[in-house]
């Protein structure tokens, strides 16, 4: 568990604080690998959308 090996080094095992301080720190850093797996993906979406939209003008 991310709290006890974060925690545990510096007897702060059960801290409320320090636990909702790594929580915090947790879920940012999922969100932003979440944010970066998505990327590549609204990438293409939008590539495919932008080639579309430059075929209807030039015909």
């Amino acid at each position: 568990m991310l709290s006890d090996t974060e925690l545990k080094p510096f007897g702060l095992v059960g801290n409320t604080d320090a636990e909702r301080t790594i929580g915090v720190r947790a879920m940012e850093s999922a969100k932003k690998e979440f944010l970066n797996g998505l990327r590549p993906f609204v990438e293409e979406m939008l590539g495919s959308y932008l080639k579309v939209k430059a075929r209807r003008r030039l015909n």
